[in-house]
Parts: C-alpha cells; structure tokens; sequence
C-alpha cells in the first residue's frame, strides 16, 4: 500500500484568502480536521476530501484547502454533475455551490437569492414550496440539480421532485450588492457591479472534430414522391433501414485492415455510382420504387464541421498538440482610460485579464496573448469557461493494413500472385514462397486524414491452419519454430 497523502491534523489559517495551497509551511488553527469522505471525477481526475473542511487536488498529491467553507460546519455529503458543477450538502442541510476549477463556494440554502426564489414561488401559488419541508436528498439529472422535499400542506403530506435553479439563485445574490447614493436632492439606489466587463465571447475556434474525436454522419430522410410531400409509414421504415444500415457499415469499419477508400459510405455506393443519373431520372419522373427517391449525396461522413462558437465539452490533445482560441472581452466603463496625449488609444487596466488554471501544469501549459480593441458596451455577463483536456493517443485513429498497395507491391516484385482458392475480396492470400511485403496506413477515423505508415515493426506468427475456419493459435514451440530466421 501507498501513501498519497496525509491530511493535516488542524485545519490551515488561511488568513483572509479564499484559497491556499498546502505546502507544509502554513499556520494552522486550533480546529481539528475530521475528513468524512472522498469524491472523485473521472473525467478530470479532480479530488476532494471533505469533512469540516474542503481540500481539493488534480494529482492526488497536491492539495488546495477552499477556505470559503466555514470550519463550523461538516459537509454531509456532495453530489457532482460530471460537467463542472458541484453542490454540497451539510449536516445542518445547508447547500452549498462550488464550480470545478474556480475556489469561491457559494452559499445556496439559506441566502437571501433563495429568500427572494421562494417568495416569487409563493407569489405564484407553486405547488412546489410548503412553509413546513425537508430535504430529503440533492442529485443532479441531465446536468440539472434537483431538490427531494417533503411537503406538508395542512393534513397533505408529499414527495416532489423539484429544480434547484442555480442559475437565478447566484443572480439573485448579485443584485443585494446595493448602497445608496445621491442624485441631487434625491436617494438612488445604485448596484456594485462586481464584473470588470460585460460581454465575452469566443473566436477563432479550430474546427472542433480533430479535438472532441466525435465521429458524424450525414443521413437525410429520402425524397417522398407525392404530391402533399407528407412522408407515409413506407417511407419512414425505408428511412430507419437506411440509419440501421449507415450504423451497420460504421460498426464494420472498425477492422485491421484498410477499405481502398477511407470512408464507411464506400461500401454502400461502389457498385451503384454508374446508375446514379438513372435514378435521378425515375424520381424526376415520379417512377421510383415504392414512390421514395434515396439520393446517395445525402449520405455521407462529415469531415469538416465547423465550429459554432463555443469551447467544446472535452478535448483530446496529442502529444505536442495545440488548441488555439480567442476570448473577446467587452471592458467596462471604469475599466479603460483615456491617455493624456491628444490621439492616444485606451488603456485597459488591471481590472480586465484572463488567467488560465492547469490541472496538472507538468503535461500541459498555456500561452496569453493579450490584444486591446474598442468595443461597445453591452448585456452583463459573468461567468468561467473550463474544458477537460486528455492526454494521449487521440481516440478514433489507427493502424490499419493497407491491402490494396500491399497486393500492388507484392505483384511488381514477386512478378505473379496467387489468390485463395475461394476468392474473399477482404481477405487475400499469399503464396508461403514469396517474400511477404506489408504496407500498413495510420487512419484518422474523425477528420479522414490517412498516410503511410513509416514506422519500425516485427511481425510474428502467432497461429494458422489450413483454412480460415480451422486457424489456431500456436503453442510457445510452435511460435519459436514458424519465426525462427533457421527455418526455411
């Protein structure tokens, strides 16, 4: 067994800060840390150790104590989204509400957003709020946190489910950052606006396929010839065999060795291709089969998707990949000023930066670029963004045999070729006398990208037999002897 980590026996003074990492050389309170329990996100290994305390960590070694919750209270329990949001639940049923990657928690239940939520649902005579309720337990549903309660409505008792919107709730929270100022004469209320800027979005995205490894299909349903151009059961189950089918082929793809052509469609279309105008003149005539046309345009994989300005849910880098992106910041009033010179440009001040937290600084690092441009003022928005990155061979590629060149290559050198005596177009034979030259191609299954295999490799008799349905694998002295350089 393996000792990670030993959780301190008093939790650090943190001193005012909303975070602090532990290094070993912090002070501490005289409050004993009791840990109560773990929580752990596959997606981007992120920790937590909970119990009157919060520690947080990307790498099971170095920890991050979250001083926003108070030492007074004990976590019960936490519930997690997968998708970035936590909530936590105490033992005096307070929620609490913390954003992975960020360290400030947020106090849910009781607040005055949640006093201002419940009253507007009163005021609504929403079946969803009683003034006597307990919770009974907090779960996230389709990246949505829900509320288990207990009512009690007079002599009714009962069971909802209800929505926690999180959302209004830390707006609400916003606006009591109210004072007073003096218009004049006369008392205004003005709000503190806690956000430097008021509008950010994104640009400059990449095309998102190469980075989220997501496969897409184009499938539209076939052409219905009638005149009300309403589809009918005929041609809906001819459009569901189609999707089966589609599926079909994409299942089949995935084999050791490589089609003539990288695209899963091929199959479906090489031998009708010749009779496509044919087809297109029964449909212009209205005489196809079973009164549907299929076009076979409509059916294809998709390769160049375009990014629809938004950071992807996850993405996956290559060893020395990169991700580029740029974030366009609309900066307040206050955040910029006028240079003394005549002519001069804004200058945006500290108030306005981007930073960028790694979880794990050692396999990944960053680069900023910051650029100053005029814009105009906008809607308020204030918000993070945060992208689980993975590390790695990028899944959807592969090592495939590419039959086609091997069987042209071998025919220039060997200067004949002998196939099986049952002809399997997938599947050639080789005659055991001639000199085996294979070619083997690295296929990118996502963008379509494929070329030559350029790389060292040893190829081993692992089996065989007679025919394709008596092949066995070899035993340790039947392996040493078919790859033995002495036998001939």
């Amino acid at each position: 067994m393996t000792i990670l980590y030993t959780v301190p026996l008093f939790i650090p003074d943190a001193r005012g800060l909303e975070f602090l990492m532990i290094l070993g050389t912090e002070s501490y309170t005289n409050t004993p840390m009791i840990p109560k329990g773990l929580s752990f996100n596959l997606y981007n290994n992120l920790l937590f150790i909970w119990g009157n305390f919060l520690l947080q960590s990307y790498n099971a070694e170095n920890f991050i104590y979250l001083a926003d919750f108070p030492k007074e209270s004990s976590i019960k329990y936490m519930v997690n989204s997968f998708r970035g949001d936590v909530a936590i639940v105490t033992e005096t049923e307070e929620i609490w509400y913390l954003l992975e990657g960020t360290y400030h928690l947020y106090r849910i239940f009781p607040s005055h957003g949640w006093d201002i939520h419940v009253s507007l649902q009163v005021m609504k005579q929403s079946s969803l709020y009683a003034s006597k309720e307990t919770m009974v337990t907090l779960f996230y549903e389709e990246n949505k946190l829900y509320q288990l309660v207990y009512l009690t409505h007079g002599k009714q008792d009962q069971l909802v489910k209800r929505l926690v919107p999180m959302e209004k709730l830390l707006m609400y929270e916003q606006h009591k950052q109210i004072h007073t100022v003096r218009d004049g004469s006369h008392p205004t209320l003005s709000f503190s606006n806690l956000c430097p800027f008021e509008v950010m979005r994104l640009g400059n995205l990449p095309n998102p396929q190469a980075y989220t490894r997501q496969e897409r299909y184009l499938a539209r349903p076939p052409m219905v010839l009638n005149p009300s151009g309403f589809h009918s059961e005929n041609s809906l189950a001819v459009y569901q065999g189609l999707v089966y089918y589609l599926l079909r082929l994409h299942s089949k793809y995935h084999k050791p060795y490589a089609d003539p052509v990288h695209d899963p469609t091929w199959r479906w279309w090489k031998n009708k291709k010749q009779d496509e105008d044919y087809y297109f003149y029964l449909a212009s005539n209205w005489l196809s089969a079973g009164g549907v046309h299929i076009d076979m345009g409509s059916y294809e994989k998709i390769y160049d998707l375009k990014s629809h300005f938004g950071l992807p849910e996850r993405i996956f880098l290559d060893k020395g990949g990169e991700y580029h992106f740029s974030i366009f910041l609309t900066a307040r009033g206050y955040s910029f000023e006028m240079g003394t010179d005549i002519g001069s440009a804004f200058k945006v001040q500290s108030k306005v930066s981007v930073g960028v937290v790694l979880a794990d600084p050692s396999c990944t690092e960053s680069l900023i670029k910051q650029k100053v441009l005029v814009k105009r003022n906008s809607v308020l928005f204030l918000g993070n963004l945060m992208v689980p990155v993975f590390i790695g061979c990028p899944p959807g590629k592969r090592l495939a045999f590419d039959i086609t060149y091997t069987l042209k290559y071998m025919r220039q050198q060997n200067k004949h070729y002998f196939d099986c005596m049952h002809v399997d177009p997938e599947m050639p034979c080789f005659l055991y006398r001639d000199m085996f030259y294979p070619f083997f191609l690295i296929q990118d299954l996502v963008t379509g990208d494929s070329g030559s295999f350029k790389g060292s490799y040893v190829l081993k008799v692992v089996g065989g037999g007679p025919s394709l349905d008596s092949i066995v694998d070899y035993n340790e002295e039947e392996i040493y002897r078919y790859n033995s350089p002495l036998d001939k």
